[in-house]
Formats: structure tokens, sequence, C-alpha cells
């Protein structure tokens, strides 16, 4: 399995390749943003963001038992002080998952654009045959899930099944060369079909950005929950 970006603006990292219209490619077909995981289990960049100045306790094996009790104290302290901020401010899990849902719904408008993009682009078979059969498959990818993503799990698990459907779609276009160049050009203008999806889309994950800076605290307390788990364990085993 391929494991080609570490960030959710994965476009960023092709844009200065000798491949000229692979970045192209991503930003159009990877819709901005879209995270590919190596595997399902790997931190989702947007849902387990880790905050600064938090970060991973090393070495608990060789830390005295006075230190590691002190450093749990100091975690739990720590997660009951955020939990209360977050009580306060009411911005939650719920509060990230309806920004990547209203985001999902507008990068699920693949499904609509495709069969313009084949009338705008006279696409003829069999490739258009197989842009409608991805248009199709994300119809079901919507259908299978809609309603079904209640929690920031759900759609971390979604978001990869959906991450997949792309990298295979970007593959099979990666080799209609002059399709690229005209998307490529039309991306940068609102008029277009192309060009009005990606600024709808820019707009959405512009405000799932905003709403995980505004989570700080959970994300922290992710962290710092995490931690504490390794503090148990570590404990567990000197008993």
């Amino acid at each position: 399995m391929l494991n080609i970006m570490t960030k959710y603006y994965s476009f960023k990292f092709f844009s200065n390749t000798q491949r000229p219209l692979y970045g192209p490619l991503f930003l159009i077909l990877f819709l901005m943003h879209l995270q590919v995981f190596a595997e399902q289990s790997q931190p989702h960049p947007i849902i387990d963001k880790q905050m600064p100045g938090y970060s991973r306790s090393e070495q608990l094996s060789e830390m005295p038992l006075k230190q590691l009790l002190g450093l749990r104290d100091e975690y739990t302290a720590k997660i009951e002080d955020l939990n209360d901020i977050v009580v306060e401010t009411h911005k939650d899990d719920q509060y990230l998952m309806d920004k990547l849902i209203a985001y999902d719904r507008e990068r699920l408008r693949i499904i609509e654009i495709i069969p313009i993009l084949i009338e705008d682009y006279s696409i003829k078979p069999p490739f258009s045959e197989s842009l409608l059969r991805y248009a199709q498959t994300f119809e079901k990818l919507d259908s299978k899930y809609q309603g079904q993503l209640k929690t920031l799990d759900d759609y971390r698990s979604y978001d990869f099944r959906a991450g997949m459907a792309y990298l295979s779609m970007m593959a099979s276009m990666q080799e209609q060369t002059d399709l690229y160049e005209h998307l490529h050009a039309d991306m940068e203008d609102e008029q277009t079909t192309i060009g009005a999806y990606v600024k709808r889309l820019n707009l959405a994950y512009a405000e799932v950005e905003k709403a995980s800076e505004d989570i700080g605290e959970l994300n922290t307390i992710r962290h710092l929950e995490k931690e504490l788990e390794r503090i148990e364990q570590e404990l567990k085993s000197r008993r």
C-alpha cells in the first residue's frame, strides 16, 4: 500500500515535482485535502492532530516510581482542566464532526461532476465508462455510510475508504495527459465546472481546519490519555 502523503494538503508535496502534471492531478482528484493512509490505524491528520508542547513521554521503563506517579498525576490534572474548557466552549467532537461532514458533502459532489467533465472535455469510451464506474463507487460509499458517521472513529474509517477510491481514480487518469492539461488550466477559472468545484471545496476545508484548531484542547486530551495508558501499563508491569 502506498504511503505517499503525510498531510491533508497532499498537493503541496507534489507541487514542486519534476512531473508537472502530477501535482495538479492531486490538487483536483484528491480534492485538495484528502489524506490516504498506508494503514487505517495510522493517525488522521485532522482528527488526531497533536498540540504543540505535548510530546510522547519516552523511556518510561527507566523512570523512578516517584517520577512516574508524578507524571500520571500531572497528566490527570491537566486533562481535568482541559475538559472544563471543552464543556465551557461547547467545542467538542461533534463540532469537528459537523465540519467534516459538511466538507465531505462537497467532496462527494464529484459524483455530479464526473458526467459534466465527460461532456465538457469530450471524454470518449472506454475512459468515460471507467469514470462513470468511479462515480458509481462513490455513490455506493455514500449510500453505505450515510447516516452511519456518528463519531470521529467512524469518519476515520470512511475517509480511508474514500481515499483509496480517489487514489484508484487518480491512477487511471494519470495516463490521460491532454485531459490533465485542460483540467489544470480550468481549475483556476471559477466559471468552469472544475474551478467552481475546487473553490467550494477549498471553502469547506478551511472550515475543517478552523474547527480543528478550535478544538485544540480535545486533541491534547486525546494525546494525554494515550500517555496515561502507557504509564498505567508501565506501573502494572512493576507490580
